[in-house]
């Protein structure tokens, strides 16, 4: 069997998903791998995880006025060959989530709730496994809460993986009306809005 996979990577070289390069590794080139490394919580924004700008632990539009109602991160840069992955790999993408939920030092939610698509809620589903917390549908298409779905006075982790900050706004506000402690907002990749 082994020779036969050698066969078939001499004739049928696997390359990279990003980059198209060949290579020995699976789904990414070695280079791209490290393009992958996760960014570094204490040099962004604790509130939207922007980066610094050199003062404090804000960024600028924070100080001034902060565009979400719960604090948020995410796991991979917009320019991430990660994005290549996909949501056929909802275990490996859930588990650089965990990876830089460690390094944030956030609180375990009591509850893991996705944003209402359907990445949101395969990967969502898979971190919520690997936390071993429930994992909740408590939001419609529209992004309006799904009452008695969550319990009062708990914090709640709401796992995107990258929809516009209008969209998650309206989804933290709708979770507010569940009178949550906290709510923290996770997302693979900030939203980038690709206009053409």
């Amino acid at each position: 069997m082994a020779l036969f996979s050698s066969w078939i990577d001499f004739l049928f070289p696997p390359l990279c998903l990003a980059c198209k390069e060949r290579c020995r590794t699976k789904f990414l080139c070695p280079s791209c791998w490290n393009l992958c490394a996760l960014p570094d919580p204490v040099e962004r924004c604790r509130h939207c995880f922007e980066e610094l700008d050199g003062r404090g632990n804000l960024c600028k539009q924070c100080r001034f006025e902060k565009l979400l109602p719960a604090e948020r991160a995410y796991v991979f840069d917009p320019e991430s060959p990660a994005r290549y992955l996909g949501v056929e790999w909802a275990e490996a993408m859930a588990s650089f989530a965990l990876i830089q939920w460690i390094q944030l030092e956030w609180p375990r939610p009591h509850a893991v709730i996705a944003m209402p698509d359907k990445d949101s809620i395969t990967i969502g589903s898979a971190f919520a496994a690997m936390q071993q917390v429930p994992f909740v549908k408590a939001l419609r298409q529209n992004h309006e809460y799904v009452d008695d779905r969550l319990e009062e006075d708990e914090i709640y982790l709401l796992f995107d993986v990258s929809n516009s900050l209008e969209n998650l706004k309206k989804s933290a506000n709708s979770l507010s009306l569940s009178f949550p402690k906290r709510i923290y907002l996770l997302s693979l990749f900030p939203y980038v809005d690709r206009v053409s």
